[in-house]
């Protein structure tokens, strides 16, 4: 395991984007090789707009970020009327059990926190009314 403190290098760059190109290298990849791969290509385009090398642990900062964002993108997108079911509940709770986190896990713990107290499956709207509310209390 490479230490996230690990500054990448034009070297491993290269070589990342090399392996990138040969489909069939980079298939055969391991799921931890495939991840350092894409995470010295994504070194890469930090590194044109900042002119720095970024670590791995700036590397991931950024995926994270970006994976917040694509989750307030679908979340505002989601039509207000839909009510959840135990569908959606029992796919929260495989999430939860995985320890993923971000803005659709929070926002899905204050649906789940509703139907709780209510009983009832709460609509779309009525959990961004009560993020809302919680956000305004902070």
């Amino acid at each position: 395991m490479i230490d996230k403190q690990h500054r990448v290098t034009e070297k491993e760059h290269q070589e990342s984007l090399a392996v990138f190109s040969d489909r069939k290298k980079y298939l055969s990849l391991d799921k931890d090789e495939e991840i350092l791969v894409d995470a010295c290509i994504t070194a890469g385009e930090m590194k044109q707009t900042t002119g720095e090398w970024p670590t791995l642990a700036q590397v991931e900062e950024k995926w994270l970020r970006e994976k917040a964002e694509r989750e307030r993108r679908r979340l505002a997108s989601w039509q207000a009327h839909y009510r959840f079911t135990q569908k959606d509940f029992t796919e929260y709770e495989a999430l939860l059990a995985r320890e993923e986190f971000g803005p659709f896990m929070d926002f899905m713990s204050v649906a789940v926190q509703m139907k709780k107290a209510t009983g009832d499956f709460p609509t779309v709207q009525e959990v961004r009314a009560r993020c809302d509310a919680n956000q305004q209390a902070v």
